[in-house]
């Protein structure tokens, strides 16, 4: 008889609120709200618009005046007043002169008298101003105030006023400017006079015969020494270079001698050469002994013997003899450019005296010069001054004068309308904000529940649900991250190649089999085994891989091998770059990404799908970490059992490429 376990009681919350209101509600446009938001934004508005059109419009009439300064009596020029470079102290000084008290009252007086309009000289300052136009000399003249008709007239009559100052100022000027300069050429005339007694004086007692330096005695004759003293210095250059020549070839035992002993000494060594040719041919025929017995043969050993001792002596005589002429050539040469020292030596006090003198000459002449110069400046200017009248050239322009306003320039009705709505829509949100804040009410008191019970019968044993299993290997199994190296496919690794350089080739070669950058910067010549076709390995891993004939011929005629030898101690950095270029030249995608590691991962790629054995990989790669061994089981084929020699080891991109 089956056991059940005694009812269970089930609360179940059910909220009662006792506390009920009614459901009407107040139409929208009669909410506080609406009436607070309303109320204050159209008050605001009414006010902020008022003061916003009652506001009286503001006119301004302008002109504008090009001016430049004057220039100083030395550089009297008539202004280019298109060219002048800004002036902005010149267009300072302008500025107060415009606003100045006397220009202001002559510019009152002249608009009474021509237009009948009666204006303080305080009014028209209160309504005039001038603004400097940045970098230029453009000053820009600005009349503001209620009634447009009246400020063109003010400015211009204000323009009037001062182009007549000023053109009264640049005569007077223009007089006492051609006074000044007839004084100053009155001046110069009487300093030059001066200066040339000066230096007639001082050329007579300082022995300067010509203003050109060269042509005075003691300079001519010092260059005269220099150029004998360099042509000596290269006889004695030349003489050295053929003694030390002779002496080493009489080290060498090489025949020297003077040229009339050249031709005795050739004759000897003819005749010497015949005689030992005879006397070859007769010890080929006969013996030392039967030799010795012929009176006709034994003679020529011993006249060979006479010839060799005389060519001997003639040698050693002709060395002597040539030796001493050498000699005798370097110390007549050496004595020739001491003697020329010498006496360019003595003559040096006298040269250093004489320029000393002829500065001081070069520098009255240069005075004489400047002054003469200053001379014919001022003579000019004087012209100048009289054939041009300065009043043609005036220092001042109008560009623009001034004209009848025809909007106000503010204020802007518009823009502040704007303004001010936006201005009183904010105002009526934060005046229904604050309303809502201060006049908020205490919550209502909070409901209270009255729970149900219901009583249910638990479910027995029979139904009480299994716990689920978990796969425990499946919880501790640690997830491996695939490879994170981009692979490039067999067509983008056969067109790095074809587009490659030897050295392109032979780095590529050798990561397709397998090899770091840090082994490939190891290979030497002596690692390569072409007969067997294998290849040692050094390094972190040191290991023998079989590399097929195809990489070999790569390897086999390259001097230096490989290529990259060339350079001392090349780095895996600069391989690294040369694989950048090799990649960007064969227009790969993303050049930075063709890395040694993603071509070392294209090939274990290559390897795995063939079916080899993943623990086989070391043997061609070297140490593999077991957890980046393990992130290629995903390319390893189902049973793969094959073992490096079961394999095609050469890359598709390496084969039929030529």
């Amino acid at each position: 008889m089956e056991k059940f376990p005694p009812p269970q009681i089930e609360h179940i919350s059910r909220q009662q609120n006792f506390y009920t209101t009614s459901n009407w509600q107040a139409p929208w446009y009669r909410s506080r709200r609406f009436m607070t938001f309303s109320v204050v934004f159209l008050l605001s508005l009414l006010i902020s618009q008022a003061y916003n059109f009652n506001r009286p419009a503001v006119f301004q009439s302008s002109a504008t005046l090009l001016t430049v300064a004057k220039t100083a009596i030395d550089q009297f020029n008539i202004p280019d007043l298109q060219q002048s470079g800004a002036n902005i102290e010149h267009v300072a000084i302008q500025k107060e002169l415009l606003l100045g008290p006397s220009l202001l009252a002559k510019t009152a007086k002249k608009l009474q008298e021509t237009e009948n309009i009666l204006l303080s000289s305080l009014e028209i300052r209160d309504t005039l101003d001038v603004r400097p136009v940045t970098d230029t000399n453009l000053v820009k003249m600005i009349a503001e105030g209620p009634a447009p008709n009246i400020l063109p007239l003010l400015i211009n009559t204000w323009i009037d006023v001062y182009l007549q100052e000023s053109s009264v100022k640049s005569e007077a000027s223009a007089s006492s400017t051609q006074l000044i300069i007839k004084d100053e050429l009155s001046s110069l005339r009487k300093k030059i006079e001066a200066k040339r007694v000066e230096l007639n004086q001082f050329m007579v007692s300082s022995g300067i015969t010509s203003a050109e330096r060269v042509e005075n005695p003691v300079l001519a004759r010092i260059n005269g020494l220099n150029e004998s003293l360099n042509l000596a210095s290269e006889e004695e250059v030349k003489a050295k270079a053929r003694l030390d020549a002779l002496q080493i070839a009489i080290r060498h035992s090489q025949n020297v001698a003077p040229e009339q002993d050249q031709r005795t000494i050739s004759a000897l060594e003819t005749k010497a050469q015949e005689l030992r040719e005879k006397i070859a041919e007769m010890r080929q025929q006969f013996t030392d002994d039967y030799i010795n017995l012929d009176p006709s043969k034994r003679f020529m050993p011993l006249e060979l013997k006479k010839l060799e001792s005389r060519l001997q002596k003639l040698r050693n005589q002709g060395q002597l003899v040539a030796l001493s002429q050498a000699q005798q050539a370097y110390h007549a040469a050496k004595q020739s450019v001491q003697s020329i020292q010498d006496q360019i030596d003595e003559l040096s006090q006298q040269a250093s005296e004489f320029s000393s003198r002829f500065r001081q000459h070069e520098s009255v002449q240069s005075e004489l010069e400047g002054l003469e110069t200053m001379y014919r400046e001022t003579q000019e200017k004087l012209v100048k001054l009289d054939t041009k009248q300065a009043a043609n050239y005036p220092q001042i322009q109008v560009v623009d004068r001034a004209y009848r306003p025809q909007k106000p320039n503010r204020p802007d009705y518009t823009r502040d309308a704007i303004i001010a709505t936006a201005g009183s829509f904010l105002l009526a949100l934060l005046s229904v904000f604050l309303a809502e804040f201060l006049t908020q009410k205490p919550p209502p008191p909070e409901a209270f529940t009255v729970p149900d019970i219901h009583i249910h019968t638990p479910p027995t044993q029979n139904t009480i649900p299994q716990p689920q299993h978990r796969n425990l290997m499946a919880q501790n199994r640690y997830a491996l991250d695939a490879p994170l190296e981009k692979d490039f496919s067999t067509e983008q690794l056969r067109i790095v190649y074809q587009t490659s350089s030897l050295k392109g080739r032979q780095l590529l070669a050798l990561l397709l089999t397998g090899l770091t950058l840090e082994e490939a910067t190891l290979i030497e010549l002596d690692d390569f085994d072409f007969p067997n076709h294998q290849l040692a390995i050094t390094g972190a891993t040191p290991r023998v891989i079989t590399v097929p004939s195809i990489i070999h011929s790569l390897f086999e005629h390259s001097s230096p091998c490989p290529l990259w030898k060339n350079t001392p101690k090349a780095t895996a950095k600069e391989l690294a770059a040369l694989l950048v270029c090799m990649a960007n030249d064969a227009a790969i995608p993303d050049p930075e990404e063709f890395t040694a590691e993603a071509i070392r991962h294209s090939y274990i790629i290559y390897l795995l799908q063939q079916g080899l054995r993943l623990q086989d990989l070391e043997q061609i790669l070297g140490h593999i970490n077991p957890v980046t061994l393990s992130r290629y089981r995903i390319y390893s084929q189902p049973g793969s059992n094959l073992t490096p020699t079961e394999i095609d080891l050469l890359h598709p991109a390496i084969k039929n490429v030529g």
